[in-house]
């Protein structure tokens, strides 16, 4: 296998990284990318007799379940280590891979020079996005010094390879071939922190069920949504948009939390979501305890004159007063109707004239008149003189029809029967 010696080769650990979306983030949590003990071997991957030589390696897979081999969010390459070797005229360079589809993988950032192959700390500056892999790139021109290098496990994993490197930037390739071993190169990866930046809608009932779109930043894995502490159940979740529905809570206003191996996202008014308690449906109002002060009375004046004579003692009071409680403000209609002979025909009471005298006698309360009133809540009064307006109702049998409305509709009627007598 080209570029691969039983005891000459090291595979590059692949691992996904995300990019940063802004070196200015401040990073909250350190992680490893690779195998966290390099270990040395017998075997290597490299740059061994041939020339030219560019070899590329990175890691695909690993053995262990609880080792990275993808960045678990956006950050930043700080340090990698590698087990090998470097010849005078060669070089080892760290490099980040982004997958672009169809298998293949694009260069988007490359490291210096290292100053430590046993192990040690090479510090370097490289945003990385979700889904890039590490992996390392040797050189050599010299067809009789070539020995460039990375130590290889070849015990378990896999791990992709390239015998033509490509530059950062240039058309993205596909691995020429993989092969069996873990490359003892690993990185340490500056996450940063979930941004949120944005929730639609802003709002919702205390009892929860809305589903809120939270955009932002660094979200990819989110491990968490919550609703003021309260947990929220995520339906999906990318880097840049988490889907999640909200639980219930109490009315107000609450931030909008995200956690994912970074951290949790700091609270900002971009991220308020707003509690609303449930409006109770609009009740329509009710006319209780309807009352008169006087069944029987008289037609009063519209005014009590100033001066004039004494009058007689009345048997029948003028006028009376309706009494009646309303359970919230409303606006009172008083249909005053007043009671006339009528036949039943086909069923319907119809008044009586000189041709209609047969049929079963009934009673019809025709529109005598209507006062209109605004009534608030709790106990009300409308004097009433036995005038609508200033027209004087004729002695007879009435009744009185009150009925009060609201936004939410009109009530049931109310009512009171009088008898309005000569004077």
């Amino acid at each position: 296998m080209r570029g691969l010696a039983i005891t000459a080769r090291a595979t590059a650990a692949a691992v996904l990284i995300t990019l940063v979306g802004g070196v200015a983030d401040a990073p909250a949590v350190t992680v490893t990318i690779g195998p966290p003990t390099l270990t040395t071997t017998a075997s290597s991957f490299g740059c061994f007799g041939i020339s030219p030589c560019d070899n590329m390696g990175s890691q695909a897979s690993h053995p262990d379940s609880s080792v990275r081999v993808a960045a678990p969010g956006d950050g930043v390459i700080t340090v990698w280590r590698a087990l090998g070797g470097q010849s005078p005229t060669g070089a080892l360079r760290f490099r980040v891979l982004r997958p672009v589809g169809g298998g293949k993988l694009s260069g988007v950032g490359t490291s210096g020079a290292p100053v430590d192959l046993s192990g040690g700390s090479n510090p370097t500056n490289l945003p990385v996005q979700v889904g890039d892999r590490i992996a390392f790139e040797a050189t050599d021109d010299n067809p009789f010094a070539e020995n460039t290098f990375v130590r290889l496990d070849m015990s378990a994993g896999t791990f992709d390879e390239w015998f033509s490197g490509f530059a950062d930037g240039a058309p993205p390739q596909a691995p020429a071939g993989s092969a069996t071993g873990i490359l003892q190169l690993n990185a340490d990866e500056q996450l940063a922190a979930p941004v949120v930046s944005a929730i639609s809608p802003t709002g919702g009932p205390t009892a929860g069920g809305t589903t809120v779109t939270i955009t932002g930043d660094h979200l990819a894995n989110a491990s968490a949504v919550t609703f003021g502490g309260a947990a929220g159940s995520i339906v999906s979740n990318t880097n840049t948009e988490v889907v999640a529905t909200a639980p219930p809570g109490a009315a107000g206003a609450v931030d909008v939390g995200v956690t994912t191996i970074g951290g949790t996202s700091a609270t900002s008014s971009a991220d308020r979501f707003t509690y609303v308690a449930p409006v109770p449906p609009p009740r329509i109002a009710t006319v209780s305890s309807l009352s008169e002060s006087h069944a029987v009375f008289t037609v009063g004046h519209a005014a009590t004159p100033l001066t004039g004579l004494t009058a007689a003692a009345r048997r029948h009071p003028p006028g009376t007063t309706f009494s009646f409680v309303l359970d919230q403000a409303a606006q009172v209609t008083v249909t005053i109707g007043r009671a006339t002979k009528g036949r039943v025909i086909h069923g319907t009471c119809r008044r009586e004239t000189r041709r209609l005298r047969s049929g079963k006698r009934c009673v019809l309360f025709p529109t005598a008149g209507k006062l209109n009133r605004s009534a608030h809540a709790g106990h009300n009064s409308i004097p009433f003189t036995g005038r609508i307006g200033p027209k004087a109702l004729k002695p007879g049998k009435y009744r009185a029809t009150f009925t009060a409305k609201d936004l939410a509709g009109t009530s049931p009627v109310a009512i009171v029967a009088f008898k309005i007598v000569p004077r």
